[in-house]
């Protein structure tokens, strides 16, 4: 991996998520208030505004919600193309992450097939989680 690459550096909001990422699990932080999840982690409830926030761990796994294909180097040590996706995570309508891809496939898909998130790890042992096409899908 080029060592160009940003790597993420956890903060007191974020370090749960990293902190399971490094476990390979997802968690996410869920209102108090208004029960919802949410993602990325900021330090209040981007619908309710509230401070009251639980972390949970969650399924792994949805559906591919969409994607792109960016075909110019935007980030340092991210080679282009990059293919990102967004995945609507299963058993939260609405919640949608984005993030890399590593099967080109993913083109191919139609909306709506079935996605795993899984996690690789870079050069200072954090886990990002990247999504691929889950079972006969892919």
């Amino acid at each position: 991996m080029d060592s160009q690459r940003p790597v993420p550096m956890p903060n007191a909001e974020t370090a749960p998520f990293w902190t399971a990422t490094a476990e390979a699990r997802l968690s996410l932080p869920r209102c108090n208030d208004c029960d919802r999840l949410f993602y990325p982690p900021p330090p209040r409830c981007p619908h309710c505004l509230s401070d009251e926030l639980v972390w949970e761990d969650v399924a792994a796994n949805g559906k591919l919600y969409s994607w792109t294909e960016i075909f110019l180097e935007a980030v340092p040590g991210i080679a282009a193309p990059t293919l990102l996706v967004s995945v609507e995570l299963a058993g939260q309508r609405g919640l949608v992450m984005h993030m890399l891809a590593h099967e080109p496939r993913v083109k191919d898909l139609p909306l709506g097939s079935a996605m795993s998130i899984r996690f690789g790890a870079l050069e200072n042992g954090v886990r990002l989680p990247y999504a691929e096409p889950a079972g006969d899908a892919a």
